[in-house]
């Protein structure tokens, strides 16, 4: 396909749940509106319920058993095949916007060679930037989705082209963010409860982090973060609306790639787990997908089974840049244009820090936890546990069908074996972060 594409936007909603846009209720006229342009994957997956993970595994193509990058506390360096530095060869700017600090210290030079478009919240100026904890603004500082639009519509109003954006929402993590109008929608009940919400959630047998636990331990009520939850969602819709209309205007949107997805969701009280993202089922792994491309007939539904490792070789292959062979990942163009049914057999997906593995077909889920891993907040973990796709039924947690269907697990491990046994090695390193970087991290209620 010829390239006639002068900007590429990647959009990532930290924490956001596929069936928070997707489902009939959801008050997202934005992103509905996107989708009758757009191709929708309702069966898109993450590789890991970690953000900097998560990232990396976009960027390389490549499962966290392969880049081994498991945590919110490494600091990746970027090697020659990841995507920005495949662009930059073929002429094309890379620019980083992120909604929250930690992340541009952590990914934002990762993702951008040109230190002076990777804004960074709090800390403008790129000579000043340092990241020694001196500069401790750069971890703790957010951005609302409003101001990483308004940074992004004044940049585009420059009229350069070749531009690859990756714009990073952060509202719709705990803290969850919104403004008022939003929340007024789902909540309009007392601001202080005589219990906070941390107590509540351990009543009900929650699982609550010890980062989560700051703050949840305020006076509002357990409902409340629900709510919250909802709204930032709905907020940064409103605010994806605002960019697009922008892009629109000023004649960009026609030669745009305009690509949604978030690195992985939350789960907000279902599988014992409250205001977190741990576990691998759909609440945490299952991500939004939206690619809009102007040479694709939007308003496509594809349920094919698809992966974050395909944004990568999808972009590439469109811009008629050669895509390395030592990927995980294939292209979705395909699935777009009716040439092909399915991509992947198999979906794959890890937890952050190497706790558990996790293989999806058309029909199935089957988990299994290392063994060599325990939580370190006691978060019992779910293993040999086997889930119908298709004939799921749950009330707060899922039912494991493995002691009836011993093969279809034996299958399916062995599937998740193979790729573990076999990873495809990174050209790219990535070192621990210090010890009071992590502490910073922490309070953002990370593992």
């Amino acid at each position: 396909m010829e390239s006639d594409i002068e900007h590429i936007f990647l959009i990532v909603i930290d924490c956001c749940r596929q069936d928070y846009l997707y489902a009939s209720n959801a008050e997202t006229p934005f992103l509905d509106a996107l989708a009758q342009e757009a191709a929708t994957f309702t069966n898109a997956f993450s590789q890991i319920n970690s953000t900097i993970s998560s990232h990396v595994t976009v960027f390389t193509s490549k499962y966290p058993c392969d880049h081994g990058v498991y945590s919110n506390f490494q600091k990746p360096t970027r090697g020659g095949l990841t995507l920005p530095a495949l662009l930059e060869r073929s002429d094309w700017k890379t620019l980083a916007l992120t909604g929250v600090g930690f992340l541009s210290w952590l990914m934002g030079d990762w993702c951008s060679y040109n230190q002076t478009v990777s804004w960074i919240p709090a800390l403008e100026d790129p000579d000043k930037r340092g990241y020694g904890l001196r500069k401790i603004g750069i971890v703790k500082a957010r951005r609302s989705a409003t101001g990483t639009v308004s940074k992004l519509v004044s940049h585009l109003k420059k009229g350069l082209k070749k531009e690859f954006f990756w714009i990073h929402f952060f509202d719709a993590h705990l803290p969850y963010r919104s403004p008022k109008k939003f929340l007024r929608k789902h909540y309009r009940g007392k601001t202080k409860a005589d219990t906070s919400a941390y107590e509540k959630a351990r009543d009900l047998g929650l699982f609550v982090s010890h980062g989560t636990a700051r703050e949840l331990s305020s006076r509002r009520p357990f409902n409340f973060y629900q709510a919250a939850y909802r709204a930032s969602i709905e907020y940064i819709d409103s605010e994806i609306g605002r960019l697009i209309r922008f892009l629109k205007c000023s004649g960009i949107w026609s030669r745009s790639l305009f690509i949604v997805t978030s690195d992985h969701g939350e789960n907000l009280a279902g599988n014992g787990v409250f205001c977190d993202h741990s576990k691998l089922f759909d609440e945490t792994i299952k991500v939004p997908l939206y690619w809009r491309d102007p040479a694709i007939k939007g308003e496509k539904e594809i349920d094919a089974l698809v992966q974050h490792v395909d944004i990568y070789p999808s972009i590439l292959g469109r811009l008629g840049i050669e895509v390395p062979a030592a990927i995980r990942g294939e292209s979705v163009y395909p699935l777009m244009e009716g040439t092909s049914k399915k991509v992947h057999d198999f979906a794959f997906s890890e937890h952050a820090n190497n706790y558990q593995y996790t293989v999806r077909t058309e029909d199935w889920q089957y988990i299994w936890k290392n063994t060599e891993r325990e939580h370190p907040e006691g978060l019992e973990l779910e293993d040999d546990f086997l889930i119908n796709r298709r004939n799921s039924k749950r009330g707060e947690r899922y039912e494991s069908l493995a002691s009836h269907y011993p093969e279809i697990c034996q299958e399916l491990r062995g599937l998740g074996e193979t790729i573990l046994s076999l990873p495809i090695r990174d050209d790219s390193e990535s070192y621990i972060v210090s010890q009071s970087v992590e502490e910073v991290l922490k309070g953002w209620g990370y593992l």
